[in-house]
C-alpha cells in the first residue's frame, strides 16, 4: 500500500514536471508562440520517457491532430522523435519519445 502512494506520488511529480516544462506553450499565445519554441518544448517533454498524443495535448494546450500533423510526425521523419510502435502509427498505446 505505501509502495502504491509513493508511485502515485511520483507520477504526479513528474506531471507537474512536465506542466512546468510545457507552460511556455500553454499559457502563450497560440498564434505568436514560434513553431521553434514549440518544438523544443516537445523534445524536452519527450525526453526520458514516452509520451502519448493526448497527453503532449493536454499539456501544450493544443489539438492532437495539429500536433501530430504540424510536429510530431515532421520530427519523426528528421529523426528527432521516435515512435514507441513505429510500425504501427495509429496504435493506441502510441508515444513519443526523443531520439
Amino acid at each position: 500500500m505505501e509502495q502504491e502512494l509513493e508511485e502515485q506520488q511520483h507520477h504526479l511529480d513528474k506531471w507537474e514536471s512536465l506542466k512546468k516544462i510545457s507552460s511556455v506553450v500553454r499559457d502563450g499565445s497560440k498564434r505568436l508562440t514560434s513553431k521553434d519554441v514549440i518544438e523544443r518544448t516537445i523534445l524536452e517533454l519527450c525526453e526520458g520517457q514516452p509520451i502519448s498524443l493526448s497527453d503532449l495535448a493536454e499539456l501544450l494546450g493544443r489539438e492532437g491532430s495539429t500536433l501530430r500533423k504540424t510536429y510530431l510526425n515532421p520530427m519523426v521523419s528528421d529523426g528527432r522523435l521516435s515512435r514507441v510502435y513505429p510500425t504501427k502509427i495509429n496504435h493506441p498505446k502510441q508515444g513519443y519519445y526523443k531520439t
